[in-house]
């Protein structure tokens, strides 16, 4: 959420080439599901722009990682149910 998108790409890009094989990349951002979360993403003037996790696996894929899911803390059976209301969440992706 600190960087913009090619920047982003450049990163997860890097991180690839470095992390061995079978190696673990956690990401956590802030939430833009969650409406509270996403009012107070602005609030921190060092927030370039949101990442919906949609994207984040995308360009995982991308980069070449092999797998990769969504974490979010929460009661709610699904994730999607428990993206309506998780401060973050967290992309899980392997190489």
């Amino acid at each position: 959420e600190h960087v913009d998108f090619a920047t982003l790409q450049m990163w997860l890009g890097e991180i690839f080439r470095i992390l061995k094989n079978d190696g673990v990349l956690i990401l956590a951002t802030p939430n833009p599901y969650a409406v509270d979360a996403f009012k107070a993403f602005w609030v921190d003037p060092t927030h370039v722009r949101p990442y919906y996790p949609e994207a984040i696996l995308r360009e995982l894929h991308s980069c070449g990682f092999r797998s990769g899911h969504v974490e979010v803390e929460g009661l709610q059976k699904s994730v999607h149910d428990r993206l309506e209301y998780a401060g973050e969440y967290s992309v899980i992706a392997k190489k």
